[in-house]
């Protein structure tokens, strides 16, 4: 798939979600980002470790900051 389609679909279904999560009580909506939230805490390391790995590959190609 083309970056183009695939970030076009993306926008498609984000929209899609912000309509329907619109819908939702105060509650649950706080439930959910509690969930992210606990989800991003218990994987720190791996997102460190997966976002070095990402500059390291930008400054092979010569990217800037």
């Amino acid at each position: 798939m083309e970056i183009d389609k695939y970030i076009l679909s993306l926008c498609k279904r984000a929209l899609l979600s912000s309509n329907e999560s619109g819908k939702y009580t105060a509650t649950l909506k706080n439930k959910v980002l509690k969930s992210i939230s606990n989800y991003i805490h218990d994987d720190t390391k791996k997102i460190i470790q997966a976002n070095n790995i990402d500059i390291k590959n930008a400054q092979k190609k010569g990217l800037k900051d």
